[in-house]
């Protein structure tokens, strides 16, 4: 598989789906609460732009406060 076309595990929307699947059934179970496939669909995806900004907002941190840093001018 070529290395440009991976992603981490966590990012993949079949895994945070099946989390969160995990999650509704147990709730279900112990807690008697139902999540219905909706609200499931709804969960993932805010979660997903949760995590695609907070990832931006890392970076972007990260990139200020290592140009602040630097020894050394941009040429």
């Amino acid at each position: 598989m070529d290395p440009i076309d991976t992603k981490p595990w966590w990012a993949s929307r079949t895994i945070i789906g099946q989390v969160m699947q995990l999650v509704s059934i147990v709730a279900g179970a112990l807690l008697g609460i139902q999540v219905d496939p909706a609200t499931q669909a709804l969960v993932v995806d805010q979660v997903t732009a949760f995590a695609c900004a907070a990832v931006t907002l890392v970076g972007t941190g990260i990139t200020i406060w290592g140009r602040l840093r630097a020894s050394r001018k941009i040429g």
